[in-house]
């Protein structure tokens, strides 16, 4: 659980600086190539957040059992 959050806090950070670069861009050319290049980092935020929705899932099943 800790390198997930540590993994996603690093990945969000990274995607938050990214979508700063997008406010500064001016230029429908320059927001294209924004786009293709973060969109790996999006994928990577989604991944991230859909693993530690299913740790929570875990965590909450083994605790309503108990």
């Amino acid at each position: 659980m800790i390198l997930l959050r540590s993994e996603l806090k690093s990945i969000a950070n990274n995607f938050n600086q990214s979508v700063k670069k997008l406010h500064t861009l001016d230029e429908i050319s320059e927001i294209k190539v924004w786009a293709i290049l973060n969109k790996k980092s999006k994928e990577m935020l989604f991944k991230k957040v859909g693993e530690i929705r299913e740790k929570i899932n875990q965590i909450s099943d083994k605790w309503l059992q108990e």
